[in-house]
């Protein structure tokens, strides 16, 4: 399957997962041979900025916005630009982003632990350029960004099932960039207290 030059997303929700292919790939599920070529610009994402990382958090991939499952065999080409407009709903200003190239993010749920479904990406790729900023006057929280998953918060299942769950012979050659608007970093006792920023080539965290 693949989307090309001409197609354009349109997102339903202002939080949650987003991508051209799925928002969700569910465990047991497969994703192959899966291409995006197509830009895409994202302006005014809203998400509440809680003090939770699960508080109404944003996963954006190209193809797929959160795996559960197996994404192996695809790629993107498009180029991604997103801004964000966190809405403060707790002391902290916090809240997550996950950006990925391929996949925003790679997960697991508490059953997985035990299950024998293979989680993770295999032979995928990105060449499109991502770019993230925060809308002027915001602060921002979490961000997870890769170019080719922008997150993989499964140390549950990599320690009890290790062969199960896997980012292997992925390769990323686009460019990387964020920008924080002046005031979005806050700077307390020589510590930043109010944003963490994981940014790789690959698998940002």
């Amino acid at each position: 399957l693949k989307f090309d030059s001409a197609c354009s997303l349109t997102p339903a929700d202002e939080v949650g997962p987003f991508g051209f292919l799925a928002k969700t790939v569910a465990a047991g599920g497969v994703v192959s041979y899966c291409e995006n070529h197509a830009d895409i610009t994202l302006n005014s994402v809203k998400y509440a900025s809680g003090d939770s990382q699960t508080d109404d958090a944003v996963y954006f991939g190209a193809l797929v916005g959160q795996n559960f499952g197996t994404i192996e065999h695809s790629k993107n080409s498009g180029d991604i630009t997103i801004t964000t407009t966190p809405e403060t709903t707790g002391s902290s200003q916090r809240g997550v982003v996950y950006i990925g190239g391929v996949a925003g993010m790679v997960n697991n749920t508490d059953q997985l632990a035990t299950d024998a479904s293979f989680i993770g990406l295999f032979r995928c790729e990105n060449s499109g350029d991502i770019s993230y900023s925060i809308a002027s006057g915001k602060k921002g929280g979490f961000l997870f960004m890769g170019g080719v998953v922008g997150g993989t918060p499964c140390e549950k299942i990599t320690k009890a099932i290790p062969e199960k769950a896997k980012i292997d012979n992925c390769v990323n050659t686009g460019n990387i960039s964020h920008t924080y608007p002046e005031g979005a970093i806050a700077i307390g006792g020589g510590t930043l207290n109010s944003n963490y920023t994981y940014l790789a080539g690959v698998v940002g965290y």
